[in-house]
């Protein structure tokens, strides 16, 4: 739990308050954050299931084919279905910079041209990348 010890000023237009945490780590925390509820520690308290991993800019987690967003509707990671071209969109964010890999009529094509992608530009950026994806926590 955090408790405020000072006001530490005014940073883009953000009241920041410098609070102290119960685990003895003191950080400052944007007033806005505190009043909503959305800062509650200095992170000590943090889920790790929910730390994600970055390695030269990419998250990694967003690469594991068995974590998935519940908004996720084609049930394959980096593909989507588009209403307006009616094609499957394969694309992947990679060293913070979004590859489109294109547009597809079958799932099935645009699944095999993300691996293909995977599997050229990405695994050899990572020489354990396959051991590291397996010992994240799912």
């Amino acid at each position: 739990m955090l408790t405020v010890v000072s006001y530490a000023g005014k940073e883009n237009g953000f009241h920041i308050w410098h609070c102290k945490c119960d685990c003895r780590k003191e950080i400052d925390v944007r007033q806005s954050n505190l009043q909503n509820g959305w800062t509650w520690s200095c992170g000590c308290q943090r889920d790790p299931q929910k730390n994600l991993h970055y390695a030269d800019g990419t998250c990694l987690e967003m690469l594991r084919p068995d974590l998935m967003y519940k908004t996720n509707t084609s049930g394959v990671r980096g593909i989507y279905f588009s209403n307006k071209r009616n094609k499957w969109i394969a694309q992947i964010m990679f060293k913070q910079k979004c590859y489109y890999l294109g547009g597809y009529d079958r799932i099935e094509e645009a699944a095999f041209q993300l691996l293909l992608f995977i599997a050229a530009l990405v695994s050899p950026c990572f020489s354990d990348f396959t051991n590291l994806l397996l010992t994240l926590p799912s």
